[in-house]
């Protein structure tokens, strides 16, 4: 059965999850340390896209959003599918 809605409280706990971890742990295929700062992650194919633990920079357009946004935006998840991959990873520990 496919889950088609998400509560409010699974959507601030997914919120809640540190995106550099969870990405490093379910997505590496989307995250690298930045070459010209080793403390810096950033998505392999955007330059410019920095990820941070609450969400992501991509300074060549100015766009910012979350965690649920950057999963939306670049791992081409529906809001219902990225709230669930990180409320899941919260339920598992990754904050």
């Amino acid at each position: 059965m496919e889950i088609t809605r998400v509560g409010d409280s699974q959507i601030k706990q997914a919120k809640r999850v540190n995106l550099i971890e969870h990405l490093l742990k379910h997505r590496p295929d989307v995250i690298t340390r930045d070459k010209n700062s080793n403390a810096r992650f950033v998505h392999p194919d955007y330059d410019s896209l920095v990820i941070l633990d609450r969400g992501f920079m991509r300074f060549s357009s100015g766009d910012t959003g979350d965690q649920i946004q950057f999963l939306q935006n670049y791992c081409g998840l529906t809001f219902v599918e990225a709230v669930k991959e990180l409320y899941d990873s919260f339920v598992k520990g990754v904050k």
